[in-house]
């Protein structure tokens, strides 16, 4: 394994997981508000209400990977062939920019609406994702034992997903429902945008800096109106705004926990970022995709540690206690990533065809995913060698 990759591995499991769990817990700190909560908002005994920001938390986010630009131009450019680093490429990276601002915007939601430890499992939709958009974009059949691998991980999903429903009381049930829905819509722009990152570096051969970079600029371009657009036009519960911004920055002015969870946010998202896309770029994106879900086990311990082990207050803001029904999550969990080995072909099942895998070699920088796609017309190449670019199979792809 690439020295680069196993770093880029370990750096993801444990710095992203504690990535996640920042932004949880700033949305679920709780401290004064600006305004007079409605009826029926979710309030401590001190009628105080949870921060929930999902859209100026994910502002940061790309804020933060807007940094990876800067170290392009004055320090990694002059080093690389300026071939790839056309106009029409840097325009390109605004189509996965945007897919993957208005992923996390709806991730961030709906982690604020159930458990971080749901929101993670349900991250093996990827290989739902990835089945489909083989079939359905790249024009190209599946064996069976995928097929099979995919039906698997809709049942641990359904599994998962219904244990924290039935542990739900009142409208925490129907706040699951949506959360579950945003998860999957945000899994498919997620798994779209790798797709396309993965393109970009292996095909167009450009510099990981330069992905994350872009992405960050476009993403923080799209926030900038989305946030004023959520406190001047979108109604919601936030004194007649879905968020209040003036509220926002009175929270983080009298908040040391948010300050210091918000800083933290914003330095490890910049560096799991790199991570991430130095995994994709050196293995391919079903690694990604394995530690993206390896990452639950991490999250979900720090929600029972918080929940058991914590203070009151800290429990109530920041952990997640063991409902009736969490061992079927824990079943789905298992089940969802069995599916994974199974899509990838580390899992055998005796009796089924394996023999495409014999095909499909090792992931390097000509994997490329089979037929006439989307993003082959919008990337037809200016690199004269790109018609010998040999296709292989689609891998699953991961969120960041």
């Amino acid at each position: 394994m690439h020295k680069y990759a196993l770093i880029g591995i370990l750096i993801k499991l444990f710095l992203g997981s504690a990535n996640y769990f920042a932004a949880k817990a700033m949305n679920s700190t709780y401290g004064e508000s600006l305004y007079v909560p409605e009826s029926g908002t979710k309030m401590d005994e001190n009628g105080q209400t949870p921060f929930k920001k999902a859209f100026f938390v994910t502002f940061c986010n790309f804020f933060s990977l807007s940094f990876c630009i800067v170290i392009f131009m004055l320090f990694r450019r002059k080093k690389l062939d300026p071939a790839p680093y056309t106009k029409r490429n840097f325009l390109l990276m605004m189509i996965p920019g945007t897919a993957e601002a208005v992923a996390f915007c709806l991730a961030t939601t709906a982690q604020i609406l159930m458990a971080l430890s749901l929101s993670m499992i349900m991250k093996g939709a990827k290989v739902v994702f990835s089945a489909l958009f083989t079939t359905v974009l790249f024009k190209t059949s599946l064996p069976r034992f995928k097929w099979l691998a995919v039906g698997l991980c809709v049942a641990g999903l359904t599994i998962a997903g219904g244990s924290e429903y039935m542990n739900a009381k009142g409208d925490k049930a129907a706040d699951i429902i949506i959360g579950l829905c945003m998860s999957l819509v945000s899994e498919a722009l997620f798994a779209f945008q790798v797709i396309f990152d993965e393109r970009m570096m292996k095909k167009k051969n450009v510099d990981v800096t330069f992905v994350v970079g872009m992405e960050g600029v476009y993403g923080t371009m799209i926030l900038i109106p989305v946030v004023l657009l959520a406190w001047l036009v979108i109604p919601g519960s936030q004194g007649g705004s879905y968020e209040n911004l003036p509220d926002t920055f009175h929270r983080i002015a009298q908040s040391d926990v948010i300050i210091a969870l918000m800083c933290f946010y914003i330095c490890d998202i910049f560096v799991v970022a790199m991570a991430d896309a130095t995994i994709t770029k050196y293995l391919s994106g079903v690694h990604s995709s394995l530690v993206s879900v390896g990452r639950t086990i991490v999250v979900w311990f720090l929600e029972l540690v918080l929940f058991y082990a914590a203070p009151e207050a800290i429990s109530k803001q920041y952990g997640q206690g063991f409902g009736p029904y969490s061992p079927l999550k824990i079943g789905g969990f298992i089940i969802v990533v069995a599916a994974i080995f199974m899509y990838d072909g580390s899992l055998k099942i005796p009796g089924l065809d394996y023999s495409s895998l014999a095909h499909k070699g090792i992931p390097n920088k000509s994997s490329e995913a089979t037929g006439s796609t989307i993003s082959d017309e919008l990337m037809d190449s200016e690199v004269k060698d790109d018609s010998q670019v040999e296709p292989a199979e689609l891998q699953p792809v991961a969120s960041s």
